[in-house]
Formats: structure tokens, C-alpha cells, sequence
């Protein structure tokens, strides 16, 4: 019987700082659940999950105000799309 190998993956947890201005936009724009409202207000870092739901509500809002009649991206739209890119970890 062939000994089988455990493979043990570690994952380093990544987080991602937004600039002061980022997290005003947001917090200006988008309604967030109180813990990553709290955090946002003061600036901290986001975990990976915090990231990942952010990134999700702002491609919500996205779709719902992101865009002028003809699907071109507004200013409030353009500036979410480079929020979705910098919140995106891969």
C-alpha cells in the first residue's frame, strides 16, 4: 500500500489598507453593515473577508448607480471600479 502524502497548505491572511478618501467615498455612498462601517470610520486595515464583502457592496451599488443613460461609467461609477480593483485579492 503506497504511503499517500499529507500536503499542508499555510496561507498567509492578507489585508488591504484603503486611503482616507477611499474609505470616506465609501462610507458616503455605500450603506454598510455596522463592524465594517466601524472600521472603515476609523481607517483600519481589512481582512480578506472584510475586503471580499466590501468589494461585493460596492459592485451592488455599481449596478445600481454607476452608470449614466447610455451604460457609460458616471464619476460615482468609475470610482467604484477602482475600489472593486483594489479590494480584489485573487
Amino acid at each position: 500500500m503506497p504511503l499517500k502524502r499529507r500536503v499542508v497548505r499555510l496561507f498567509s491572511k492578507m489585508s488591504i489598507k484603503l486611503s482616507k478618501d477611499d474609505s470616506l467615498f465609501i462610507l458616503d455612498q455605500i450603506e454598510l453593515p455596522e463592524q465594517l462601517r466601524i472600521k472603515l470610520e476609523k481607517n483600519d486595515d481589512l481582512n480578506e473577508d472584510e475586503a471580499d464583502d466590501l468589494r461585493d457592496l460596492c459592485g451592488e451599488k455599481l449596478q445600481v448607480s454607476g452608470f449614466d443613460l447610455d451604460y457609460n461609467a458616471n464619476e460615482i461609477g468609475k470610482q467604484l471600479e477602482n475600489l472593486i480593483d483594489k479590494l480584489f485579492i485573487g
